[in-house]
């Protein structure tokens, strides 16, 4: 059977949800399928009070309103971007593979719609699926879903957001105050002749305060920069019932290519949410904190990167037929990197004027800025214990004037070259090179 992957951490990067509940579910079990024999369970009752996207025989405390409504515009989110990169080349995107965090996505959305302006602000605004006079108040709680609170100590959370200024850029009063008292923002004054990279990669280390830390690359924020937003997120926690590492074993793996591999395989007999149909295979499975799933479907028929496009109306109808099956699972032990420039996708979701000379960020700062680039770098992990997601974007605020067509010099024609101490004019070394043909 041809088994390939889309996944989520329902609750953590890549599309988020939230279920809460202060009782215990039947005994879930970490696993995923490649062989699938089901049997229904029937101890279980619905609850009147149950959340209303997927698993709704938990008794889950239903979420209060605007928190669900923060969630669904989230969600929403999320499927349009994915579905931006489910479209592009292979090759831009790691091979077809791909792990990107929308949650903190959107809180560096929210953050730039606070300090924005006119169509920037209207074009962000109707990305996210803010409305009218309530849009800074619903920016806030799509950016606060990016904070992971639960009161499970085997579930390990961290994050935090800063923004970066260069010297002599002062934040407006009004976005400073808000960012900070709202969003928990820390600000950054650049200091002379530091990269703005280094300066990030600086606060990162110190947000993250543990090994295997996400790092920016070299220059990948311009040294023009005004301002960047930085957000960082990571989550740590343990399946509520781990894997028997001894049941890992190779099991054969078809991936979009059609090659077959062998890969690491755990193997799981367990009761868990399960949606089974002729067109995919779905299941998700709990983390100890009970409010944290990880959700995985496997199409059978159609290719990865075309279910991924149908995702937006699938998510909801494929959770709300999750029911408790007992199942025998086979999930690859898997890790996944990606580093992406979210610009494309974000441009073909709605979001122009902002990419643009013409962008209106001056709630946020005095003088001309527009959005640059989008970064992200997420690290995902899956083992018998558990799992282990991190992500850290990054958002670059150059001048307009930076955006000028650079001049072209290109070297391809012989050449003279010296090295000159420009201190003292003296020439410490001189030559000429003709091409490889000549002395090489």
């Amino acid at each position: 059977m041809r088994f390939e992957l889309l996944f989520a951490v329902i609750g953590v990067a890549v599309v988020i949800c939230s279920c809460r509940s202060s009782k215990s579910t039947p005994h879930e079990q970490s696993a995923a399928s490649a062989t699938v024999v089901t049997a229904p369970v029937s101890a279980v009752t619905a609850s009147s009070n149950t959340v209303s996207s997927g698993a709704a025989w938990l008794p889950w405390p239903a979420p209060d309103a605007a928190e669900l409504r923060s969630g669904q515009r989230e969600a929403s989110f999320a499927m349009a971007v994915s579905q931006q990169l489910a479209g592009a080349k292979p090759d831009h995107i790691g091979g077809g593979s791909f792990v990107f965090a929308p949650v903190t996505l959107a809180a560096i959305l929210a953050l730039s719609y606070e300090g924005s302006r006119g169509a920037t602000r209207a074009e962000i605004a109707q990305v996210l699926g803010l409305s009218g006079e309530s849009g800074p108040d619903e920016a806030l709680g799509v950016a606060r879903l990016a904070t992971v609170s639960t009161p499970d100590p085997l579930l390990r959370t961290a994050h935090a957001t800063a923004i970066w200024t260069a010297p002599g850029v002062v934040p407006l009063p009004a976005f400073r105050e808000r960012a900070k008292s709202q969003y928990q923002v820390e600000f950054l004054p650049g200091r002379p002749a530091e990269p703005p990279t280094s300066a990030i990669n600086g606060w990162l280390k110190d947000a993250q305060g543990a090994p295997n830390q996400l790092q920016l690359a070299v220059d990948s924020v311009r040294a023009d920069v005004r301002l960047a937003m930085v957000d960082f997120l990571s989550v740590e926690g343990a399946w509520r019932t781990p894997f028997a590492p001894e049941r890992t074993r190779p099991l054969p793996f078809t991936g979009s290519d059609g090659r077959k591999r062998t890969l690491p395989t755990m193997t799981s007999v367990s009761t868990l949410l399960l949606a089974s149909g002729p067109e995919f295979d779905a299941v998700e499975l709990s983390l100890t904190s009970l409010e944290h799933h990880l959700f995985i479907v496997a199409p059978k028929l159609a290719e990865l990167a075309d279910f991924q496009r149908t995702m937006d109306t699938r998510l909801s109808v494929i959770r709300g037929a999750l029911h408790p099956t007992y199942v025998e699972l086979q999930l690859p032990r898997y890790a996944l990197q990606s580093s992406l420039s979210l610009r494309d996708a974000l441009t073909a979701t709605g979001i122009v004027t902002a990419f643009s000379e013409n962008a209106d960020f001056g709630a946020m700062v005095e003088g001309r800025v527009y959005l640059d680039q989008v970064l992200q770098n997420v690290a995902f992990e899956v083992n018998e214990r558990g799992l282990r997601a991190a992500s850290v974007t990054v958002a670059s605020y150059p001048p307009p004037s930076a955006a000028k067509t650079p001049v072209l010099v290109r070297i391809n024609r012989p050449f003279l070259f010296g090295l000159i101490n420009i201190r003292t004019g003296a020439i410490l070394f001189w030559g000429s090179y003709a091409g490889p043909e000549h002395g090489q």
